[in-house]
């Protein structure tokens, strides 16, 4: 079922994220790889920052629908959104924030989230997405 969940968010994330990004892009692992490896060969990230974000679920670029700064998205994708979710997501953001040198934006999306990853995502500014919905 998780695997299918990611699936879905990968494939449909401008009908999930679409809210808040125009122009909402997923990159393919392929691409993020050749984009982290430019990023290792220059000095940006070392080799255990690469293997942390292309572990990501999903890693989108678009535009803020508000203030219409370009911005990368990294999407942690779970069933049940714990606080090892929502730290993750922080985790490899600020990574992908070296990498881009952009703004960027952790967020964690599942069916359904605990009461520590919803405690978690407002104090660490991950957003939060429960059942296809920003909390």
């Amino acid at each position: 079922k998780g695997e299918n969940f990611e699936r879905k968010v990968r494939e449909r994330a401008p009908a999930y994220f679409g809210r808040i990004l125009r122009r909402c892009r997923v990159l393919s692992v392929e691409k993020l790889a050749d984009i982290l490896d430019d990023a290792l060969d220059n000095g940006v990230i070392i080799e255990e920052e690469r293997e942390e974000v292309l572990q990501s679920d999903v890693v989108i670029t678009g535009v803020l629908r508000k203030t219409k700064e370009d911005v990368v998205m990294i999407v942690e994708v779970s069933l049940t959104v714990d606080r090892k979710d929502v730290e993750r997501a922080l985790r490899r953001g600020e990574i992908i924030g070296k990498v881009f040198r952009q703004k960027w934006i952790g967020a964690v999306i599942g069916k359904k989230a605990t009461q520590g990853a919803e405690e978690d995502s407002k104090r660490l500014g991950v957003l939060l997405f429960e059942d296809g919905r920003l909390k």
